[in-house]
Order: structure tokens, then sequence, then C-alpha cells
């Protein structure tokens, strides 16, 4: 069984505005498509979410278990999804690519994020490239990039028992 994230986040639509056709609109489907994928999550776990009504929704026993488990569920896929490479190579160099249609809410932190990790890899002497495929929430975003960012840091500086010497075509690092 495979709980794909699309499927994950319309359910969880589904389950929050207690109706199909107000989820559809959230996640950019048709309501026919957000029955369906409800459908074949219900099919795929044996368990029933809905109860349909004539007017809406309403989340089962089951339904409720799902849904924290759910949000959680994005929330680690939404993080995981900030890609991030190092290269401690003395040739500082940037590449930062966020979503291009991030809402903004006051002072813009993805611009800001841009420059300190300019002047990061820059005064690091790193090649850093970091990569963010989506997401909505730009705090989040951010959030993931840092955290990314520190985990690769933290692997690039790690010594691993395989390498004998310095790992480097320049002999040094």
């Amino acid at each position: 069984m495979e709980l794909r994230p699309d499927v994950l986040r319309t359910y969880v639509a589904s389950a929050q505005s207690l109706n199909f056709t107000k989820a559809a609109k959230l996640v950019n489907l048709t309501q026919s498509a957000v029955s369906l994928q409800i459908r074949k999550l219900e099919g795929e776990l044996g368990k029933t979410l809905f109860k349909r009504m004539s007017r809406g929704v309403e989340l089962t026993h089951d339904g409720k278990a799902l849904l924290n488990y759910a949000i959680r569920l994005l929330q680690l896929h939404d993080e995981a999804i900030a890609s991030v490479a190092v290269d401690l190579s003395k040739r500082p160099f940037l590449v930062y690519r966020l979503p291009s249609e991030i809402p903004k809410t006051g002072e813009s932190f993805s611009t800001l994020g841009k420059e300190f990790f300019r002047a990061f890899a820059t005064r690091g002497g790193m090649n850093l490239h970091i990569d963010v495929g989506y997401g909505e929430n730009e705090h989040h975003i951010i959030e993931a990039v840092f955290k990314a960012v520190g985990r690769a840091l933290d692997i690039a500086t790690s010594l691993d028992d395989r390498i004998i010497g310095v790992h480097s075509t320049k002999g040094s690092l």
C-alpha cells in the first residue's frame, strides 16, 4: 500500500473542509476526481473515512484517526523535499531554487534567505545547491531549507571510515 502525498493532500483538504467540492478547489482537482481519490484511498485502507451526506461529508471514527497521521506524514514529506548539495571546494557558488509562487506575508524570507545563503556560500568557500520542488508556506519552506543545509553540512564534514586520506581530486579540503 502506498499513501501518495497528492492523495493525502486531497484527503486532508476533504477532512478539513468536510466538502468534496471545496476540497477540489483547494487541491486544484475536479469534485469527481476528489471523490474518486477518496474512494480509492478507502479501498486501499479497507476503511470508510467519510460518511457521505447530501450537503457534504462527515468524518467517521477511522477518518478522524487518520487525519492527524496524514497531516504529520505530509509535514514530513514537505520537509524532505528541500534538496541540498554541498561541496566544500573553496570555489563559492550558489544555486537557490524555490517555488516561484509562494504567498508572501510581510518581509520576504525567501529573498532574505537567498542573500543569506549567497554570503554563507561565499564566506564558507562552498558550492551550495538548494532546490525546493514545491511548497505553499514560506516559513515552512525556509525552515526546511535551513534543516537540509545543516544535514548536508554535517554529512560533508563527517569522517567516513571507508575513505583513507583526503577524498578530493585536489588532495586537500
